[in-house]
């Protein structure tokens, strides 16, 4: 028994999502995972995550405050709209890049 519950812990594992690539830049690190989410961490503490599966954006201001939008009706948040340019900028370069 100890052996087949060892093995379902090592599958549930294996659907983890991981980190597939990252980037350190000036203003963040980013980090594109294995479910397709990209995750973008600016030095002020604000935060970016998004998420193509579920059509998302959560937004963590430098405050803390955290606020989740759906990618078609982003609101006009002049901090998240800033900085989803800036992912924007970052993304585009490496897609060229490869």
């Amino acid at each position: 028994a100890a052996r087949s519950a060892e093995g379902a812990v090592e599958g549930a594992v294996a659907h983890l999502p991981h980190v597939k690539n990252w980037l350190r830049t000036k203003h963040a690190v980013l980090f594109r995972l294995s479910n397709r989410t990209i995750q973008v961490c600016f030095q002020d503490g604000s935060e970016v995550l998004l998420s193509s599966e579920a059509s998302a954006c959560v937004f963590t201001s430098k405050s803390g405050a955290r606020t989740c939008h759906s990618l078609g009706a982003l609101p006009q948040d002049p901090e998240l709209l800033r900085r989803l340019r800036y992912v924007k900028e970052v993304l585009h370069q490496l897609v060229s890049r490869a």
